[in-house]
């Protein structure tokens, strides 16, 4: 292995033991191969660490930390710390690349050396069902591209976001300047946080390659079981407030009051307690978005459970359980 590789593969582990190899055998599998790979065990209780430890591979560095983190953003930062690569690129361990993904971000940093952000299309697997993402099913003919903080928050208000942890590389310095993930700060979101900081403080880029398979379905996925941080949601806005334009400071609220309701149903959904109205909580951008919350106040929440307890016994039919 080079004294310094390109690249810095950080992979988070915790009890993914079922995955793991899937997610180490597709970083073998890559076309470009400047990388060292940092496996941080995040305590867990299955075999995932007795089936890295295994494979005794050179290019493999393992830490440890003594308590779980949720999100896996301690893990990552840790691994961010001790990288030695002058990228970072963050791989699930239940999620897998396409062959030519370091490659690719590779060839988009060499060409814009300045960049500090490069992120790429992905899959979401679901059971027998696969998609592409919808910002890569809109932009993947109009080729490779920057992206600036008004175009991205355009995208991500309307579920098109570019950027997805398992396709996403950071330069290492860039990362650790802006503070890494939110650990200790949030259970969910803490990707979405990051991204909007990075494209705020950063030059940002999306190649058009699909990078990474996303599989929903895996053990133990935070996403199943957390809410969205109410408070991380206005840190964002209130960290960035004197950063930003006029226009994009609009976006901005629009985008975290739209996550706010979705933070806002998840908990309704899930039987949890309110402690906040979401009047209070979220930024007034207009009277159309202050009565949608209203509205959404207004509304028993036994509807938003029976929603779910339909979407989860949808999935449970669709992957042949009762």
């Amino acid at each position: 292995m080079q004294s310094q590789p390109f690249f810095s593969v950080i992979l988070p582990l915790y009890n993914k033991g079922r995955h793991i190899k899937r997610a180490l055998d597709s970083v073998f599998r890559q076309s470009c191969m400047d990388f060292e790979i940092i496996v941080v065990d995040d305590s867990s209780t299955d075999e995932g660490l007795k089936v890295v430890i295994g494979l005794q591979d050179s290019r493999i560095r393992i830490f440890s930390r003594n308590t779980p983190g949720p999100g896996g953003y301690a893990a990552r930062n840790l691994a961010a710390e001790n990288a030695i690569g002058e990228w970072i690129v963050f791989l699930d361990a239940d999620d897998e690349w396409y062959p030519e993904h370091l490659q690719k971000i590779k060839l988009a940093a060499n060409e814009y050396p300045n960049l500090c952000t490069i992120g790429a299309g992905w899959v979401s697997v679901r059971s027998n069902r696969e998609s592409a993402n919808k910002y890569f099913v809109n932009k993947k003919g109009y080729g490779n591209r920057c992206i600036g903080l008004n175009g991205y928050l355009s995208e991500a208000i309307r579920d098109r976001r570019p950027f997805h942890t398992s396709a996403v590389a950071m330069n290492r310095e860039f990362f650790l300047k802006i503070g890494g993930f939110p650990e200790g700060r949030a259970k969910k979101g803490g990707d979405l946080y990051l991204w909007v900081k990075a494209v705020a403080y950063g030059n940002s880029y999306w190649s058009a390659h699909l990078g990474a398979r996303y599989y929903h379905t895996s053990d133990n996925k935070v996403i199943h079981t957390a809410t969205f941080s109410t408070v991380l949601i206005r840190s964002m806005v209130e960290e960035l407030t004197e950063f930003v334009s006029e226009d994009e400071l609009k976006l901005l609220k629009i985008y975290a009051n739209k996550m706010m309701r979705k933070a806002y149903i998840e908990k309704l959904s899930k039987g949890a307690e309110l402690t906040d109205s979401l009047l209070d909580i979220g930024f007034y951008v207009g009277s159309f978005d202050y009565f949608e919350r209203l509205l959404l106040m207004l509304l028993p929440s036994f509807v938003f459970r029976s929603k779910a307890r339909i979407r989860s016994l949808l999935s449970r039919i669709k992957n042949g359980k009762r």
